[in-house]
């Protein structure tokens, strides 16, 4: 016997993990405007990415509640109930793609922020948007032609399905595009990671930060591993997969919008410091100066002051370092 769950209790989960999906999305976005940034493209895809999960929870809740599985469609009243259900089954799915590849697009944004202004990063970020796009259009293809899609599904069509990609090949087709999605995501900045004028320890925290999603991968391996027809395994992944894709395409932005830590005050400036110049005074007689000694006081003092401004400029730029310093060794 099958691992299996009841619709009821299969429901509460899917709306616990999807709260929890949409705290980490919303946090994301109440930073944004706690920290007083305006939205970027990235917030805007998380925006989508919430209403994606919203659809995707509700339709499946909906689904889950018709219990076409036990329906019996002999009467006219019962094949419209099953077309709906089979419908709002086929929409869900569609959602759910927009939503795992709309995280993908968050990551990749959030790259392009950081390393977009590089040669090499450039060429490999517009690589990597060709193939998140050829990977988003065959997803939605190869739903769109298996055996239970809207295309020839036999209680949409009413005929047998022919010709059209069977539950074990939709199911591969799937699991090699979210993998190699998510491994292209977390291999990109890595090389760049490592390269960041940062401590180690940083370092590794940041390249934890991206490596989230082999997490994402290996839940959607287990897929092809584990089974391929077993519904209640299939729908607990699923929930894993939502959550963790939440997670790792807004942590990394949750740590750069995170609260720093107060700084110890900069030095005083010492243009800004100098007392003002005492007016002369009438019974004090001015030094008499040669040429050669006005000479050698102004070059001295002029290589003083340009020394003094750059020692003090470069300290006041180093109070607001930004989350990656550019600074890499190319």
């Amino acid at each position: 016997m099958g691992f299996t769950i009841s619709p009821d209790l299969l429901i509460v989960l899917e709306f616990v993990f999807a709260a929890m999906a949409w705290t980490v999305m919303g946090a994301r976005l109440w930073l944004r405007k706690r920290r007083r940034q305006p939205f970027g493209l990235s917030d805007y895809v998380t925006m989508i990415c919430m209403v994606s999960l919203l659809v995707t929870v509700s339709l499946i809740a909906a689904y889950e509640k018709s219990n076409i599985n036990s329906l019996l469609p002999t009467t006219p009243h019962d094949m419209a109930i099953a077309r709906r259900a089979t419908r709002i089954y086929a929409t869900q799915l569609y959602a759910y793609i927009i939503y795992l590849w709309g995280q993908k697009l968050v990551v990749l944004l959030f790259i392009q922020r950081v390393w977009g202004g590089l040669p090499w990063p450039r060429v490999w970020i517009r690589l990597a948007w060709a193939y998140i796009a050829l990977t988003f259009v065959f997803a939605i293809v190869a739903w769109s032609v298996s055996c239970r899609g809207p295309a020839y599904n036999i209680v949409l069509t009413g005929r047998p399905p022919a010709h059209c990609l069977n539950d074990a090949g939709s199911l591969y087709t799937y699991v090699a595009l979210n993998t190699s999605t998510d491994l292209l995501l977390i291999l990109l900045p890595i090389p760049w990671l490592i390269q960041v004028h940062r401590p180690w320890s940083t370092r590794l925290l940041l390249v934890g930060l991206f490596s989230i999603g082999l997490l994402i991968a290996a839940a959607s391996l287990s897929r092809a591993f584990l089974t391929t027809t077993n519904n209640g395994i299939n729908s607990l992944i699923s929930l894993f997969e939502l959550l963790l894709a939440a997670l790792a395409a807004n942590l990394p932005t949750l740590y750069s919008l995170r609260r720093r830590k107060p700084q110890a005050p900069s030095p005083p400036d010492p243009e800004c410091s100098m007392p003002p110049p005492h007016p002369p005074q009438p019974w004090t007689q001015a030094r008499v100066l040669s040429d050669t000694q006005i000479i050698a006081d102004s070059g001295d003092t002029d290589t003083e002051t340009q020394s003094d401004r750059r020692n003090t400029r470069v300290s006041s730029q180093a109070s607001t370092e930004p989350l990656f310093r550019r600074e890499l060794y190319l």
